[in-house]
């Protein structure tokens, strides 16, 4: 202990040395104080941190508001407080940074609030908020200011958010009336729906008819192809038949011949007929006179008669053979007509568009019909005449009278009936059907005419029966048999004519209802044409052909009967006078008559050159219609093969009409299910037309928009401010470099008597060493509480501040006692080591590997922990304890080391290997 009071002793003597002790104990003091309170709160100063903004914005139209991004942002900096806001213009910022006056410059561009209208473009455009900054002037000052911008961009995010917000509220309520549309509009739809569901049981309806119909079609398509078989062999047929009318007209046109003879025959005899009557007429005065030699010509008629009598058996036999062929020409007709009817009835199917025709066509032919009754009824008066004609030959002059009234009368009846006939059936062209029953109706308005002009001259013959008496038996009996073949003629040529026309109508009839061929439809209007003029003849030729074969037996009776009555003539001739005074008075009449047939003879002679050019025509008709028919076999078998085709189609659309019988059915399931989403789309358009109704939006709701999140910043540990915070690195490093110091200055390698023991002179230095290091430690920390730090405990606080000064103080003591000034300098280096790697400054995980293997071997390392425990109390216990434990280690095993060091120094002394008192001499002369 003496030594330790001699090392405090020479202390307080020596006044520079006690003065250095004494300014040492305040140099961690002055180190802590002036570092910690230059930084002390720098974050609480920003608001003098001189920063220039520009603002070059243009404010902008959105939505019918004025939108000033840049100027509103102006407005809210001029009362913000954080940083020194200088609102410059561009040059006047350029030039501040550049000066070092700024530390930052902020420039809002001139779109800036034109960008910020584009939100709801195709392309919308960022609002580019720049900054600029001069980070060598001072780089805290750059963070600073760039946490002042990143600050001053959220600002400005949330109100153009706000803005944006007003304006979506602006669309939200737009949008309500829009649901409220909507929902109407839904209802619509509903309504509509319902309609198509309605529709669509009326089409699943149709679509299953339609089906079944399909399948009907089929099988309709199916007997058609059949049909159309038995149609083609018709056509076939028709054609065979067309060759067979072409052959009959070609007969037809050769009856043209025979026709005209008779005609001409039948006008020499009416010519000689008149010129009879005029004899008749001038005989009829000298009537009475002959009377006696009508009983000498009676023996004579009597002959005549057994004459005649024999000759008609010749007659009925031929007209028989005539009638007979008449009904095998009607046969072939027949024939005809029945493939006609087949090819009229496969053509009905082809061409619907000539049914108006066809139906005038049968107009046509009841007329014709009308007409032959006429001429049936024309023929019964001729055979009347001619029956009367029979029984007047008991007398000559009675019978020739007859012959010569009948034949005017057949002659003017024909040729009446002939121009009538063909008047009204060319009247009948081009006219419709009620006309044509006009027509008709005249026609048999004048066959009833000549009805009555038949009974009228019956009548007549019948008071000329008396009256005929004292003629020329030899002329009349010429005349008769001209007359007869004239008659015979007509009925020949009627006969050609019937058949040809009938031909000819039922070819017309099959070209017009054919399958459209132009060729044949020109040949069937050229036959029609020419049937026109000879129909009428034709009718009445074949009339007179069924009468004539019908009046042969009456013909037959009633020669028989003039034959027997002749005997009796003798009796009737003393009333012959009577009947000749009462034929006088008529002989006007009779003249008459025959002028009249004359007159028709001629007129009948005149058309015979144009019937037989329609007969012409009629022929190159039928070529026409014969070659027509051939095209139309031929081309059958397409047709078969269309049909055939037809009947697949039929099948596929069977097919495909089931299918969409079925889809329909499976479209109203849709409609269905449609119809209910429609309802509850309404109710819900409806009910969020109403809450976008009730959204009532206020400037909180608009900055709840802009701002949603608040940031809430709840502290495990309160650290006051920058300073509190890098406290516990600039008291560790104060310390430390207290006790670098102290060791420099400080002889700690002399001592203070000689002749003393190793421990003595360890104590001596330690007690010097303990002493400095707590009066370090309390001064520091007692004058840093007075400074305004606050630490969490002020008994770990101070604990830390002594157990780190010791442990600072005797490891420097150590490498300075051990290594003398190279341990100094080992010190030092520590010294540097810990200010990177102790972790004082910034977090480890932020600094290098080395930095972070070489942390937990630092003494500086647990300081700083220890201190930031004690003064906001965030490491914990453990780690407090735990780095107190170590500091504590560090001092004790220094302290040892250390009194090892200094008793291998003394050793070595005493061996004289080391000049102890004079190693720190000034000026001493080096070894």
């Amino acid at each position: 202990m003496d030594m330790v009071k001699n090392e405090w002793k020479k202390l307080f003597k020596n006044k520079i040395l006690l003065l250095s002790f004494v300014v040492i104990l305040f140099i961690p003091l002055l180190y802590a104080s002036f570092f910690l309170k230059s930084v002390w709160d720098p974050y609480g100063k920003t608001g003098d941190l001189p920063v220039a903004v520009v603002n070059n914005d243009k404010p902008v139209d959105y939505n019918g508001q004025t939108m000033d991004v840049g100027d509103q942002l102006v407005t809210k900096l001029k009362s913000n407080k954080e940083l020194d806001w200088n609102f410059l213009s561009k040059e006047e910022a350029e030039q501040g940074l550049k000066d070092g006056k700024y530390y930052m410059v902020v420039t809002i561009p001139k779109d800036f609030s034109k960008n910020a209208a584009s939100v709801l473009d195709k392309d919308p455009k960022k609002m580019e908020l720049s900054y600029k900054t001069n980070g060598s002037l001072n780089y805290l000052g750059q963070v600073v200011s760039e946490q002042g911008a990143k600050q001053l961009k959220s600002e400005v995010s949330a109100e153009v958010t706000k803005s944006y917000a007003e304006a979506i509220f602006d669309k939200i309520k737009e949008s309500g009336d829009g649901f409220a549309q909507a929902a109407d509009g839904s209802g619509k739809i509903k309504d509509g729906l319902v309609k198509s569901q309605e529709g669509n049981k009326t089409i699943s309806t149709n679509l299953k008819t339609l089906a079944d119909s399909s399948l009907t079609f089929k099988d309709g398509a199916n007997t058609l192809e059949v049909g159309l078989k038995t149609y083609t062999d018709g056509v076939n047929t028709a054609a065979a038949g067309g060759d067979k009318l072409n052959n009959g007209v070609s007969t037809l046109a050769a009856g043209v011949g025979p026709l005209k003879d008779g005609v001409a025959a039948l006008d020499g005899g009416a010519t000689k007929l008149a010129s009879g009557v005029s004899t008749y007429t001038s005989g009829v005065d000298t009537l009475a006179g002959g009377i006696n030699q009508a009983y000498t010509g009676s023996t004579a008629l009597s002959d005549g008669l057994n004459k005649m009598n024999g000759s008609v058996p010749t007659l009925a036999s031929g007209i028989t053979q005539l009638n007979n062929g008449q009904k095998s020409l009607a046969t072939g007709l027949d024939s005809l007509v029945d493939g006609s009817n087949k090819l009229s009835a496969g053509l009905k199917e082809l061409d619907g568009n000539l049914t108006d025709k066809q139906g005038k066509i049968a107009q046509l032919k009841q007329g014709m019909n009308d007409l032959q009754q006429g001429i049936d009824q024309l023929n019964q008066s001729v055979n009347g005449e001619d029956a009367a004609l029979a029984k007047q030959l008991a007398t000559l002059q009675k019978s020739l009278s007859d012959l010569q009234n009948g034949l005017t009368f057949i002659k003017s009846n024909a040729n009446f009936d002939a121009e009538a006939i063909k008047s009204k059936i060319n009247a009948t062209a081009g006219v419709s059907a009620e006309d044509k029953q006009k027509i008709i109706d005249a026609i048999q308005a004048d066959l009833d005419k000549e009805s009555q002009k038949s009974a009228t001259q019956v009548a007549t013959v019948e008071q000329l029966q008396s009256g005929l008496s004292g003629l020329d038996l030899a002329a009349i009996q010429t005349q008769v048999t001209e007359l007869q073949t004239g008659v015979a003629k007509i009925s020949a040529g009627y006969q050609a004519v019937h058949g040809g026309t009938n031909e000819a109508f039922n070819s017309i009839h099959q070209a017009i209802n054919g399958s459209g061929s132009q060729t044949l439809l020109g040949g069937a209007n050229q036959l029609t044409a020419g049937l026109k003029s000879a129909q009428a003849g034709n009718a009445k030729l074949v009339a007179g052909t069924n009468q004539l074969n019908s009046q042969v037996p009456t013909l037959t009776s009633g020669v028989g009967q003039l034959a027997a009555g002749s005997a009796s003539m003798e009796n009737g001739l003393s009333k012959l006078n009577d009947g000749g005074n009462k034929l006088a008075s008529n002989s006007g009449a009779l003249r008459s008559g025959a002028t009249e047939l004359q007159g028709g003879t001629n007129q009948l002679a005149a058309k015979v050159p144009t019937l037989a050019g329609g007969v012409n025509q009629l022929q190159a008709g039928s070529n026409q219609l014969a070659g027509g028919l051939n095209q139309l076999s031929a081309n059958s078998p397409k047709l078969v093969s269309g049909v055939g085709q037809l009947a697949d189609g039929s099948s596929k659309i069977a097919d495909g009409s089931s299918k969409l019988a079925n889809g329909s059915f499976q479209l109203g399931d849709g409609l269905t299910k449609l119809t209910d989403g429609s309802t509850e789309l309404t109710d819900k358009l409806a009910d969020g037309a109403q809450q976008v109704k009730d959204t009532k939006a206020t400037d909180k709701t608009f900055n709840m928009i802009a701002a949603p999140t608040k940031l809430a910043h709840n502290e495990y540990t309160h650290v006051s401010n920058y300073g509190h915070a890098l406290a516990p690195y600039v008291l560790s490093l104060a310390l430390y470099v207290g006790a670098l110091v102290f060791n420099f200055i400080m002889p700690i390698r002399r001592v203070s008597m000689e002749g003393q023991p190793a421990y003595k002179w360890w104590l001596s230095k330690l007690s010097l060493g303990f002493v400095a290091a707590v009066a370090m430690a309390l001064l520091e920390g007692g004058i840093m509480i007075a400074l305004g730090l606050r630490p969490d405990s002020i008994f770990e606080f101070f604990g830390t501040a002594i157990i780190t000064a010791l442990a600072y103080m005797f490891l420097i003591m150590l490498l300075a006692m051990t290594f003398d000034n190279p341990g100094r300098f080992i010190a030092m280096v520590l010294l540097i080591v810990q200010l990177a790697g102790s972790g004082g400054t910034f977090p480890m995980p932020l600094t290098g590997w080395f930095f972070n293997l070489i942390h937990p071997f630092l003494p500086m390392t647990y300081s700083i922990y220890a201190f930031r425990e004690s003064l906001a109390a965030g490491m914990g216990p453990n780690v407090y304890s735990m780095s107190m434990l170590v500091l504590t280690i560090i001092m004790i095993a220094c302290v040892g080391l250390l009194y090892l060091s200094m008793s291998h120094l003394k050793k070595r002394h005493d061996a004289h290997e080391s000049a102890l008192d004079d190693n720190q001499k000034l000026m001493a002369l080096e070894n």
